[in-house]
């Protein structure tokens, strides 16, 4: 079955439904993905320019690679930035007139994991830039 856009229409199998929701998406995304290379490879080599097409399919695992890096230096600033606050709350003195529950200390926590992990999107603390120069091996643009 086709979409407006000429995209293939993905059913649903049963083993995706037992998939957690990561794991799901990215097999649905990577069988997209790969109709869509297919697609693209037969329409290359009948003008002609299979050559072309390996490029660019080496440049897109190179592109993908760079992109989990640079979201897993995200990850890891986010990981530091939640360490950091819940050092910083272990630190507020709370009265004893209101009891603090297990669930608001739950819901505190993952608040504030929340807050680090946008904190950590934004790219204003630099330390994502600085873990993803060391392992990529690369300058930034913006820092030549």
């Amino acid at each position: 079955m086709k979409v407006g856009n000429n995209l293939p229409l993905t059913s649903i199998d049963s083993q995706s439904l037992l998939l957690p929701p990561n794991e799901s998406r990215q097999k649905d995304f990577a069988a997209i993905l790969q109709q869509q290379l297919l697609q693209n490879n037969v329409k290359n080599q009948e003008a002609g320019a299979a050559d072309k097409t390996e490029d660019s399919l080496e440049t897109t695992k190179a592109d993908r690679t760079e992109q989990q890096l640079r979201e897993a230096s995200q990850d890891l600033e986010a990981v530091f930035l939640s360490k950091m606050f819940e050092v910083m709350r272990s630190t507020i003195i709370h009265s004893d007139l209101i009891p603090r529950s297990f669930a608001e200390e739950t819901f505190e926590s993952m608040l504030y994991d929340e807050y680090a992990k946008n904190i950590s999107k934004t790219g204003n603390l630099g330390i994502a830039d600085s873990i993803y120069r060391q392992l990529s091996g690369k300058e930034l643009k913006n820092q030549k």
